[in-house]
């Protein structure tokens, strides 16, 4: 009988499946980690993205401070700015050494914060004073965007939702003339005797390259992609000013629709749009 050899022929073919098996799972490790390592290898080389020069009409003090931000927009009159510390300017990090040497050639990236006071309410009316906050950012890819959520967070105050609503302003350029999503904070704080509480809301929309997101998740996605050449994101945020809070999320809303359907095209001109970016490429090709 040949049973025993033939046994012997079987064990020997199970080992060397076996062994070209094991051979094969060693190969596609080692092709994983050449892989991650060349990954690896061209995220630490890549070139930074170009920084893209502000549009005409944008001035920027050495401070790197917006302004040039529109002294009067409809009903709505610039009545203050405010200006931030060093430390602050740092940590939001803007006046880094490549701001330094930008700056003269109009491609830093810069901040400019404004209230803006509607001269058709009365003082005591909770959408009477907003603050306007523009935030720009050129030349870099790993920028984590500022969000309120977090500073919120920070300050104790306590958030109730985060939401998507969508603002339309007809005036602006395209694609920003419909509707738009913005993200909404909806918080609570102490109000000035500090025993009770206010309800309040904060509204934000990034700009990457001209076009608008109002996800930071998407956002960093965007200034990772290897192709982008020129790079940019600004942030657009704004709130309504009152001692006492605002009453419903609803109401917040239908006011911060009517001011930024007036603002929105002002804070736009202050950045470089998606067919700017365009002509940057074609430019370079000639």
């Amino acid at each position: 009988m040949n049973q025993p050899s033939e046994t012997a022929t079987i064990s020997q073919k199970n080992k060397s499946r076996d062994s070209r098996r094991s051979g094969s799972v060693h190969f596609f490790i080692a092709l994983v980690v050449v892989c991650l390592i060349g990954v690896g290898i061209y995220l630490l080389k890549r070139p930074e993205a170009l920084p893209i020069e502000w549009p005409g009409g944008v001035r920027v003090n050495s401070e790197f401070r917006l302004i040039s931000l529109p002294e009067k927009v409809g009903p709505f009159e610039l009545v203050d700015h405010k200006v931030f510390d060093e430390d602050l300017i740092r940590a939001l990090g803007i006046g880094t050494s490549y701001d330094k040497e930008r700056l003269p050639h109009r491609r830093s990236s810069w901040y400019g914060v404004g209230f803006y006071a509607d001269q058709r309410k009365d003082q005591e009316k909770p959408s009477k004073l907003w603050r306007m906050e523009i935030f720009y950012y050129t030349g870099l890819r790993d920028n984590v965007p500022h969000v309120p959520e977090r500073c919120l967070d920070a300050a104790g105050v306590t958030v109730l939702s985060r939401e998507t609503v969508l603002f339309k302003s007809l005036a602006a350029r395209e694609p920003w003339d419909k509707d738009v999503k913005f993200r909404r904070v909806h918080y609570r704080f102490s109000g000035s005797g500090g025993n009770e509480s206010r309800d309040g809301a904060e509204y934000y929309v990034f700009s990457v390259n001209g076009k608008p997101f109002s996800s930071s998740d998407v956002v960093r996605l965007k200034l990772a992609m290897p192709t982008i050449t020129y790079s940019y994101f600004a942030k657009i945020q704004f709130t309504a000013l009152s001692a006492d809070g605002i009453e419903s999320a609803d109401q917040a809303d239908e006011a911060a629709g009517e001011f930024i359907n007036v603002m929105l095209p002002s804070m736009l001109n202050t950045l470089p749009m998606a067919d700017d970016i365009e002509n940057l490429k074609r430019n370079e090709q000639i």
